[in-house]
């Protein structure tokens, strides 16, 4: 009598992923998914930041510096940005050119004490009296 060849414990029949495989990978993709809406608010509050200050780019030329404080807290509150305060922007004259920057971090708790910080550096530089800079 021919013995048939079989492969050992049924190893040939073996298809797709087990069910522990499923929750590693569930929980792997959930980890990201989780980062992900933890950490990409901070990134939109990075380019409003930035697309603030770029806002003010062409009254900066003119108009005196509480007018631009006034005009940026202005903004920041129609964006919706509350974390950060007009003293974290520095207005620096020198040369007939104003320079307008902020470094802010923005953080955001991810689990337990464990945060993402990043950090929001913009500037612009404007010639004033109406040159363009």
């Amino acid at each position: 009598m021919k013995r048939r060849d079989r492969t050992p414990c049924g190893k040939g029949r073996q298809r797709g992923i087990s069910l522990i495989g499923w929750l590693i990978l569930l929980i792997l993709v959930g980890g990201w998914v989780y980062g992900a809406i933890r950490v990409v608010p901070a990134y939109i509050e990075d380019g409003e930041i930035g697309t603030t200050l770029k806002g003010v780019r062409n009254d900066a030329r003119t108009l005196p510096i509480q007018d631009i404080q006034r005009e940026l807290v202005d903004q920041l509150n129609i964006n919706s940005i509350d974390d950060v305060k007009i003293s974290e922007f520095k207005f620096t004259e020198d040369g007939g050119k104003l320079t307008i920057s902020i470094n802010h971090p923005i953080e955001k708790s991810f689990i337990g004490n464990l945060s993402f910080v990043i950090h929001s550096n913009h500037s612009i530089t404007v010639t004033r009296g109406g040159g363009s800079g």
